[in-house]
């Protein structure tokens, strides 16, 4: 299991419940070791050292730039730091506010090279307006290690273009997945991405929560 925080230049950052809860339910669903990859580790909490009892730290340096482009967001950076981690060590990457209640099914983790669900947010006025979905969501990710598919993203990103929270925000984590598994079928049917209806990992998806609470 594979966590990506602490990535914001303001240094470490806050741990409470809802971080706890993602990595303990990852370990108990997945039955699996938990790894919080960090720039700077989370500040000390009462809930961070309960995680500390089950979580090994792997602190990395902090970077500024990926193929050759700018990586101006610690979100983006927290993108292309979770490929990295999966396509050296395999396994399975979730954020920090996904809560695991079942495991993947034995028949996907034994054939599949890599894993992601579709993410049924709105599509009108987006660049996938003719799609039936959104995009392919990044959140939770499962991969074995060298996985092509994720060969192929990383390669992509000679072309990123985003600084923050303009109209590329999502370009490269979402919608980029989605159009390599809409114009390559032979990826699916080989086994190189196999995405999962949105209803298997994304209940209740990040736009109707936000719905909800406004």
């Amino acid at each position: 299991m594979h966590f990506v925080y602490g990535l914001r230049d303001e240094g470490p950052p806050p741990f409470g419940l809802v971080e706890y809860l993602a990595m303990r339910s990852a370990k108990e669903v997945h039955a699996s070791k938990v790894y919080l990859h960090c720039v700077h580790a989370p500040q000390a909490s009462y809930w961070w050292n309960k995680a500390r009892e089950f979580v090994t730290v792997v602190r990395h340096p902090a970077v500024l730039e990926y193929a050759d482009r700018c990586t101006a967001h610690h979100a983006h950076r927290a993108d292309t730091l979770r490929l990295s981690v999966l396509q050296k060590y395999g396994g399975i990457y979730l954020d920090m506010d996904v809560l695991s209640i079942r495991p993947f099914p034995a028949s996907i983790r034994e054939h599949a090279e890599f894993v992601m669900a579709w993410q049924d947010s709105h599509v009108a006025d987006t660049v996938r307006s003719r799609k039936e979905h959104y995009g392919l969501c990044n959140a939770g990710m499962l991969s074995v290690p060298k996985a092509r598919f994720v060969r192929l993203w990383q390669k992509s990103y000679e072309h990123f273009r985003t600084n923050g929270r303009d109209r590329w925000w999502d370009e490269h984590s979402v919608i980029l997945p989605a159009n390599l598994t809409d114009e390559h079928p032979e990826l699916v049917r080989e086994h190189l991405i196999t995405p999962l209806p949105a209803k298997h990992m994304w209940v209740p998806l990040w736009d109707r929560i936000e719905t909800a609470v406004l």
